[in-house]
């Protein structure tokens, strides 16, 4: 090869580097609702709920935050990643939202101790997390309300959610997915207010170690 040309070379293999080294690594976390909402119905002070398992598609369980950018092609940002794992963030909002909107302590996230489990229980699959920068996100979710300690299936539903991420920017694209993760804390507390206000009921017995978790 030609000295000049395999200097040049080089010289543009560096100054590749350089440009991709210089790209601040963005980080970024969910929140939770800040205020609570006085219209959905407290619990009673002695049930307990447990928010979890949680499951993620393969596909989203990742450090780096997934965006759509057309048909069923995926976006893997690489420095535009989550602080922390996706999941248990996701269970750290619904439970803190969940406390807030239904004041009400004795709400805690999986996993947990099987010889002090809750009462009640919320089984969550997350179908769909995502969306295409500058347009919109999606929330599709399948939960379960167990009662009996984790025994009694009493509810199963599906929830879907949609919103408008207003620039193309991750910032915005996060706080999109974060609003609609907020919404699905509202309905779920106004569910759960409703079920389980009424509950007069002694609480049932904790499942022994026989019992399946």
């Amino acid at each position: 090869m030609n000295k000049p040309i395999a200097i040049s070379l080089i010289a543009l293999f560096m100054l590749a580097g350089c440009v991709s080294n210089s790209v601040p690594t963005r980080y970024y976390s969910l929140a939770s609702i800040d205020a609570p909402d006085t219209s959905v119905s407290s619990l009673p002070e002695s049930i307990t709920v447990g928010v979890g398992p949680l499951e993620l598609p393969e596909r989203l369980d990742r450090i780096g935050i997934v965006s759509v950018k057309k048909d069923n092609e995926l976006s893997v940002s690489t420095y535009s990643i989550w602080a922390g794992d996706l999941r248990e963030s996701m269970l750290r909002v619904l439970t803190g939202n969940l406390s807030s909107q239904l004041g009400h302590d004795r709400i805690w996230s999986f996993p947990w101790d099987n010889r002090n489990r809750p009462e009640y229980q919320l089984r969550i699959v997350i179908e769909e997390f995502s969306g295409k920068l500058g347009d919109s996100v999606s929330l599709r979710v399948k939960w379960s309300l167990l009662g009996e300690h984790g025994r009694k299936e009493l509810i199963t539903r599906r929830s879907s959610y949609e919103q408008s991420v207003s620039a193309r920017a991750y910032r915005d694209y996060v706080g999109a997915l974060n609003a609609a993760l907020n919404e699905f804390s509202q309905d779920l507390a106004q569910q759960l207010g409703e079920t389980l206000q009424g509950s007069q009921a002694e609480p049932s017995p904790a499942p022994t170690s026989m019992d399946q978790p």
